[in-house]
């Protein structure tokens, strides 16, 4: 497994330069030959002209030749096929440790024909908050997001409905729309859903305790999609756009107050560090989702976009457990690291839940058709 920390260490193929530059020398020396024939019939102007455009195309080969024909590094020199998928979370936590085991498994499985390496957040100048645009622009070929932000692809909003009240109706859900999933993004954005998988169902952390909706008023609370700000807004919090790889900073330094956050998130990134008390307030699910660029995974060999798929999807199955049962340990671990648990009030409760009800109903009623279809489709296998 190949994890990176800058971009001096990614790799951009095997490319034998001396040969290459060999090989621009002699183009140069061809076309000025050719050139130097024409000066009789040719301006000053005309031949400088000549020349210029001969550089111009030695200059595009030599970066060809030196990138491997691609600004993504995605190269395909002696069979080897080189990504870079930036993970969301920390090292540590199941999400991307879960990224690493499919990169080690695809690269064993395809003999090294597929080489993945995985970066954290901004190492390679991307956040992990809108990185599914970065992919889709082609400037990475893979990353890891959360449903919440892919605000142009309306499906991914359904997880943000309060009929998923646990982490086992949402993944009933889940794989009951995955595939409509899947063909929006590659619609929409040209991205390619590999897998996806939630975390259990958040609470609120804090540096002070929320015990009543009063608590709420004036507190500088991140947020990261529009239902959950006007949440926020609408119980008289404050909210903060800020990305997840700055949350414990903004927390340490009181930039935000605030943060909805799952029992296993709050371990996985040290957040009982920065904080004090995890409040039982609602916050739905999060799902963290791995997409990649469409035309860089068609661009794979048959065989190697099959095996891919398939270790996707077992690693999928796979993480939906881990995070299932990591649930209750890590409660019991915020307790043992000095973190409150505050169970608000069932009036106060019922209060926020009220908000969050017509604030999610609110986004449904203007959402497509088809999502609305898609929303009803899980609403009635649910129950609810």
């Amino acid at each position: 497994m190949k994890f990176r920390n800058g971009l001096k260490n990614a790799s951009f193929g095997r490319i034998r330069v001396s040969e290459s530059l060999a090989g621009l020398a002699s183009i140069y020396a061809i076309n000025r030959g050719k050139m130097n024939k024409q000066t009789n019939i040719n301006s000053q102007q005309d031949n400088d002209e000549i020349e210029d455009n001969i550089m111009k195309k030695i200059i595009s080969l030599g970066f060809a030749a030196l990138f491997g024909l691609s600004v993504m590094a995605s190269t395909a020199a002696a069979g080897n096929i080189k990504w870079r998928l930036q993970a969301y979370e920390p090292p540590s936590s199941i999400t991307t440790k879960i990224l690493a085991k499919m990169a080690d498994v695809v690269r064993e499985r395809t003999d090294g024909e597929l080489d993945i390496t995985i970066f954290q957040p901004k190492v390679l100048g991307y956040s992990g908050w809108g990185v599914h645009r970065v992919v889709s622009k082609k400037q990475l070929e893979a990353a890891e997001g959360i449903t919440a932000a892919i605000t142009e692809i309306p499906a991914y909003g359904i997880f943000d409905q309060p009929f998923f009240t646990n982490l086992d109706e949402a993944e009933k859900g889940w794989y009951l729309i995955k595939s409509d999933i899947d063909k929006a993004a590659q619609e929409k954005m040209g991205l390619k859903l590999l897998k996806g998988a939630g975390k259990p169902v958040a609470g609120w952390i804090s540096k002070k305790p929320i015990k009543t909706v009063g608590d709420l008023e004036g507190l500088k609370i991140r947020t990261w999609n529009l239902p959950l700000s006007k949440w926020v807004e609408r119980m008289g919090g404050v909210p903060h756009s800020i990305p997840y790889s700055e949350l414990y900073t903004s927390l340490a330094s009181g930039v935000v107050e605030a943060n909805s956050s799952s029992p296993v998130s709050v371990i996985e990134a040290k957040l009982y560090e920065v904080t004090k008390y995890y409040n039982k307030w609602p916050s739905g699910i999060v799902i963290f989702v791995t997409l990649v660029n469409l035309e860089v995974f068609n661009a794979l060999p048959a065989k190697v976009q099959n095996i891919l798929v398939e270790e996707a999807n077992k690693l999928e199955l796979e993480e939906w457990k881990l995070q299932a049962a990591a649930g209750a340990p890590a409660i019991e671990k915020m307790k043992e690291m000095g973190m409150t648990i505050i169970q608000p009030s069932a009036a106060d409760l019922a209060k926020a839940e009220a908000v969050d009800k017509s604030i999610r109903e609110e986004w449904l009623a203007v959402a497509p058709p088809e999502v609305q279809a898609m929303a009803e489709r899980v609403r009635a296998a649910l129950g609810k």
